[in-house]
């Protein structure tokens, strides 16, 4: 039997290059919160009561409600309540297929600009009358009209531009802040907007 010795040299292992993924970030209206208590639409209070619950976050992001095919689009990444506005939704679209490109730009040139909640009612009939005792969103839509006139995307980029200098050319990582919630902001004021954001949002170091 023949041995061979050992030459001691031992080849080091190639780390795999980690790939950053690509996203755009769209942020808009989801609900104005004009409903009135037991009603179909949601109140104030049922938009504080998902801000607080964080219960839409992680959420799929559809076209038209599904209508044509169930295709998932996004994803709900952050919520906040405006005083003014209703329930700010931020979304997080993937950014490096041809398909995300195509729904980038029916944003931006505003074919797609409403957002639309889907959601289930339960309801209960009580002295004659019909009451909604609770509303479960189970997607939100990109939609061309949507049925509140005032929920429409504000903003498209690939990132959230905040405050801080230290948002440029990256890509944020959206986390909860309670300094969120009741945001006097007026709609169109997408400075204000930014303003609140930069108090949820942790920009990371990238690393190649």
């Amino acid at each position: 039997m023949r041995i061979q010795p050992k030459t001691g040299i031992k080849l080091a292992s190639q780390k795999p290059r980690r790939e950053v993924k690509k996203y755009f970030y769209a942020i808009g209206i989801g609900d104005p919160g004009t409903g009135a208590e037991g009603g179909y639409y949601f109140t104030m209070d049922d938009l504080r009561d998902i801000y607080v619950s964080s219960s839409i976050h992680g959420i799929q992001v559809w076209l038209e409600h599904g209508d044509a095919s169930r295709e998932v689009i996004g994803t709900v990444v952050y919520t906040w309540v405006d005083q003014t506005c209703g329930l700010m939704v931020v979304l997080r679209f993937d950014a490096s297929t041809l398909r995300s490109q195509v729904i980038l730009e029916w944003i931006k040139n505003k074919l797609f600009a409403g957002i639309s909640l889907g959601y289930t009612a339960d309801v209960v009939y009580e002295n004659g009358l019909l009451n909604v005792v609770k509303k479960t969103i189970h997607e939100l839509s990109i939609v061309r009209t949507p049925h509140h006139k005032s929920c429409r995307i504000q903003f498209v980029g690939n990132s959230i531009p905040l405050k801080s200098s230290r948002a440029v050319g990256k890509a944020p990582v959206i986390s909860k802040s309670s300094a969120l919630c009741a945001k006097d902001a007026i709609c169109s004021d997408l400075g204000a907007f930014f303003e609140v954001l930069s108090g949820a949002v942790q920009v990371p170091t990238q690393t190649q």
